[in-house]
């Protein structure tokens, strides 16, 4: 059994934001098959509006970029407005990791490339959880 299967991480409530049912499917598998609470939001819109009656609870926001109505960058900064320290990464694919780079490196936030393995995606969960 390694460290992440063995982590208590009960008590802690993910949101993934994320369109496709394949991979919100695949996340909340990941995230609950190792002590997560998680709770999907297919756009951004959804998302903001989970976030804001449920901001105590959230212990972290997995972002895709592409997103109907608003899209992952959008979403981040309305997310932000409510709550400045707020951790997110973003789990999205090449084209659009380009496109939000600037962003990253701005705001110094985690990002993973699809597709990802179970490993990848778990310790970068672990990681941004982790950050003071």
């Amino acid at each position: 059994m390694t460290d992440l299967q063995s982590n208590p991480n009960t008590q802690q409530r993910i949101l993934v934001v994320e369109d496709e049912e394949q991979m919100q499917d695949l996340m909340r598998e990941l995230l609950e098959s190792n002590g997560y609470t998680v709770y999907i939001a297919v756009n951004g819109r959804e998302a903001v509006d989970y976030y804001k009656d449920n901001i105590d609870s959230i212990s972290l926001v997995i972002l895709d970029v592409m997103l109907p109505e608003m899209d992952g960058r959008e979403t981040y900064y309305e997310l932000k407005k409510m709550n400045e320290r707020i951790k997110v990464f973003f789990c999205t694919g090449f084209a659009s990791l380009v496109e939000i780079q600037s962003l990253i490196e701005k705001e110094n936030l985690h990002a993973l490339q699809k597709p990802f393995s179970p490993k990848e995606f778990l310790t970068i969960v672990k990681e941004v959880l982790d950050e003071e």
